[in-house]
């Protein structure tokens, strides 16, 4: 029997798979351990607790984040005789760009609030592994086995915006440099977002903590209707009546979307949500 696997209350675990906020080198992290368990999945040596969310949970999430099937991960693992040609075929299937400080917020982020701190505590208790020190936050959770099919879900958030953000987001950058009456660099403001404030968005998080059956998926939070980045930083600036922006003395990024918002009809239907503070009123709070 593999000494690294031990008998535990909610089924076997494996004590070598790496943690899943190791990186790999190309930055991604929980990618070493997808491709740890895939390697065990292969040799039959990865536990029937760990097979059932297989390719599942965060493992199909980064697969989602890189557009790749997991079957396309498992046949590099499997057809690749060493580290090196591994890694080769993984660049092969892999995007160019992987984004990788997009899908590492995501897992960081996860469990970090007060709230959800008391969330894991009593999930943790429920599954039986109230003393497991290794799951501290909810993307353990999700990547843990727990028998009892723990409901989660994955909010994907586009622009939101409010009071306190740091200056090195858009709209505080923006109001920081109006306030002060400085020039400031942007890009041609061409784009169009999404943004939600931070009310709304608190809003759902209340009406998902009080859902007491949750419907596991990914589900967009914006506020549904695009704003172009220009008339943001136009609306600032009047609003504060000083300010110099130097729209295109930032060049916008080849690989960059023009327009970016979500379809937020599943969100809204599943929660009974609806936003309902607009852009300028968010604006209005936060200068007010």
């Amino acid at each position: 029997m593999d000494k690294n696997i031990v008998d535990g209350p909610t089924g076997e675990t494996c004590l070598d798979l790496p943690s899943p906020y190791q990186a790999h080198h190309s930055g991604l992290l929980h990618l070493p351990r997808f491709l740890a368990k895939v390697k065990k999945h292969l040799s039959g040596n990865l536990p029937a607790s760990y097979q059932r969310n297989f390719t599942k949970g965060f493992d199909g999430f980064l697969c989602l984040h890189l557009g790749v099937e997991p079957d396309q991960i498992i046949e590099c693992v499997k057809s690749s005789e060493s580290k090196e040609e591994l890694e080769d075929k993984l660049k092969r299937i892999f995007p160019l760009d992987l984004k990788s400080h997009i899908w590492n917020r995501k897992v960081v982020q996860m469990g970090t609030a007060d709230m959800a701190k008391e969330k894991l505590a009593e999930v943790k208790t429920n599954l039986g592994a109230a003393n497991r020190d290794d799951l501290i936050s909810f993307a353990d959770i999700i990547d843990f086995d727990e028998r009892n099919s723990f409901p989660f879900i994955i909010l994907r958030l586009y622009q939101v915006f409010g009071p306190k953000q740091k200056e090195d987001r858009l709209i505080p950058y923006v109001i920081s440099s109006c306030k002060k009456d400085k020039k400031f660099k942007c890009t041609d403001g061409k784009q169009f977002r999404d943004f939600l404030y931070v009310d709304d968005f608190t809003s759902l998080v209340i009406k998902i903590c009080n859902k007491k059956k949750i419907n596991k998926g990914i589900y967009n939070v914006g506020f549904g209707k695009t704003v172009k980045i220009k008339f943001v930083i136009e609306t600032i600036r009047k609003i504060i009546g000083k300010g110099k922006p130097l729209f295109g003395a930032i060049k916008m990024r080849k690989d960059e979307t023009k327009i970016l918002f979500p379809d937020i009809s599943k969100t809204k239907k599943e929660f009974g949500w609806k936003p309902k503070i607009t852009f300028f009123k968010g604006i209005k709070n936060i200068l007010n």
